[in-house]
C-alpha cells in the first residue's frame, strides 16, 4: 500500500521551522509529505510555479495549510487591485 501523501502549504520564510517541524511528524507517521523546498513538486517549464504547485495537489490525499502573520502572491492569472499591489 503506498504512503498516504500530504501538501504541505504556508508561507516559507516565516513558517520555516514549523514545516520542517510538521514534515518530521509526517514521515514518523507514514505519511510523504510533499513540500516546495525538498523538491517534491514536479515543475512544469515555462508554466507559472504556483500551477505546478495545484498540479501536485491533486496527486496527494491530503493537504495542511499553516496560516500566519504573513500573505503569498496572487495566484497567475488573477487580478490584484491596486490596493492589494501597495501592500505587497
Amino acid at each position: 500500500m503506498a504512503k498516504p501523501r500530504v501538501f504541505l502549504s504556508s508561507t516559507y520564510y516565516d513558517l520555516k521551522h514549523v514545516r520542517e517541524r510538521i514534515e518530521r511528524f509526517l514521515a514518523n507517521f507514514g505519511m510523504e509529505p510533499v513540500l516546495f523546498e525538498n523538491d517534491n513538486v514536479t515543475f512544469e517549464f515555462n508554466k507559472p510555479l504556483d500551477l505546478s504547485c495545484y498540479n501536485e495537489v491533486k496527486t496527494c490525499q491530503m493537504m495542511v495549510l499553516i496560516v500566519g502573520g504573513r500573505y503569498g502572491s496572487a495566484a497567475s492569472g488573477e487580478q490584484v487591485s491596486q490596493d492589494k499591489k501597495r501592500a505587497l
